[in-house]
């Protein structure tokens, strides 16, 4: 797990982003399951964005758009995030706790959580905001 999913705030030039006025404004680890999920969806797309103003668009970015965001990648986060807490709870009988596999469980949601709290900032504050994307990177 490599990549990460990133809140990115450009200025733009003929409403195309330049990545030299880039600012990563949060950030968070994905998953390679749920890159493939994107990609199998179509929920994520390849765009050419600008190096710098004045020149043509030729460096590929992998974007999510704001209305897959809001009704196809945010829902299935929180599924995902609930089906996690189920099993973690299958790691706890009563007294006994299952030490090695609740560190893991914990790590894994982390990372889920991390992932809807980058996904909330652009749906709560950046809705409007066309110059700030939801990055695949």
């Amino acid at each position: 797990m490599s990549q990460k999913i990133l809140l990115v705030k450009y200025e733009l030039e003929d409403e195309i982003p330049l990545d030299e006025t880039s600012k990563v404004l949060q950030s968070a680890y994905i998953p390679d399951e749920l890159i493939n999920w994107l990609s199998d969806n179509n929920y994520s797309f390849e765009i050419q964005i600008k190096e710098e103003a004045g020149v043509s668009p030729d460096i590929p970015v992998t974007f999510i758009t704001f209305e897959n965001c809001l009704r196809n990648v945010l829902p299935h986060i929180e599924t995902n995030l609930v089906s996690l807490i189920q099993q973690t709870k299958e790691h706890t009988s009563g007294e006994v706790i299952a030490k090695k596999e609740l560190d893991n469980d914990f790590d894994v949601l982390s990372i889920w959580l991390n992932m809807r709290k980058v996904l909330k900032e652009k749906i709560e504050k950046f809705a409007e905001s066309e110059n700030i994307k939801i990055i695949i990177g």
